[in-house]
């Protein structure tokens, strides 16, 4: 197995490292996208554009 890649280790740790920011990086994004929400729900409550952001 490891003559047929050397490198197979550092991929298993490059592997868990992208996960692993990709886990943290996807909390904050959903953080500001639900801040959005509330935003335009407080501004403009019977614009499309709020009504599309509650929808998905």
């Amino acid at each position: 197995m490891d003559s047929f890649c050397p490198h197979l280790e550092s991929c298993l740790m490059l592997e868990k490292i992208i996960e692993y920011e990709l886990y943290t990086f996807s909390t904050p994004i959903e953080m500001l996208q639900s801040n959005r929400k509330h935003k335009d729900k407080n501004s403009n409550p019977s614009s499309p554009a709020s009504t599309k952001l509650k929808l998905s």
